[in-house]
């Protein structure tokens, strides 16, 4: 019954179809590593996390940060927060991410202690000289993307990597990993590590005439942090974010 509420209150603050919420739920849904907040029989906020890790500390990636909004502006979404982070530093995680979806979002977010801590940049290309591109599976996928990852990027594995393989898919070559979303017309990179000059190449192998990579950079601001214990080393890149 929870569980129902919970893809009603993800629905109704963020529009995304049940399809979709099922997704997430399907794959990387714990009970542990989920906060609400009810009045009388109605969740009126929540939020969830998956677990990360970056030089060896244990970070929290929170999502789908949500309030009913019959609720807002109560300062829920503060309260929430705050509770999460106080059962994280209980949890021994060493601090918590987060990709804010809008301008307004990262300001809100800056005021409770967050700062950015990684950048993105975006390639637009058409195809290219195809090169060697062959589809592989997440356990391939998880191993290459360490061997790719930057020296300041967050580890992402296990149930970060199920939600990712539940609508995208996962592509290795040789210089290159990539997990990646078909569309009809044209291929969505949402992660490209390695070789950024082969992705009109893999649009080429791939079918497409034309598509865009997401891949380590300085261009567009990303995802920010908060540290939860004074030794908390701030991590450079968040590459796999559920935007």
């Amino acid at each position: 019954m929870k569980a129902e509420q919970l893809k009603s209150l993800w629905q109704l603050a963020f529009g995304d179809s049940r399809e979709f919420i099922d997704l997430f739920f399907d794959t990387a849904y714990a009970p542990e590593r989920c906060l609400s907040f009810t009045e009388g029989e109605l969740i009126t906020a929540a939020l969830y996390w998956l677990d990360c890790e970056y030089a060896g500390q244990k970070l929290a990636y929170l999502y789908a940060v949500a309030t009913h909004p019959d609720h807002r502006g109560k300062g829920l979404c503060r309260k929430l927060m705050q509770q999460a982070h106080t059962v994280l530093t209980g949890q021994g995680y060493a601090g918590a991410l987060l990709m804010p979806a809008e301008e307004g979002l990262r300001q809100m977010y800056g005021k409770m202690g967050y700062r950015d801590c990684t950048a993105v940049s975006e390639i637009s290309c058409t195809a290219g000289v195809p090169v060697p591109v062959r589809q592989i599976g997440s356990a391939e996928y998880a191993r290459l993307r360490r061997q790719f990852l930057p020296e300041n990027g967050v580890i992402q594995e296990g149930d970060a990597i199920d939600y990712l393989a539940s609508y995208s898919r996962f592509y290795g070559g040789a210089d290159f990993v990539l997990a990646g979303a078909p569309q009809k017309r044209q291929f969505h990179g949402i992660e490209l590590l390695g070789n950024r000059n082969a992705a009109p190449g893999i649009l080429a192998s791939l079918g497409f005439e034309e598509g865009t990579f997401r891949c380590p950079g300085e261009d567009i601001p990303f995802a920010m942090f908060r540290p939860l214990a004074k030794s908390t080393k701030t991590p450079g890149y968040l590459g796999i974010a559920f935007d």
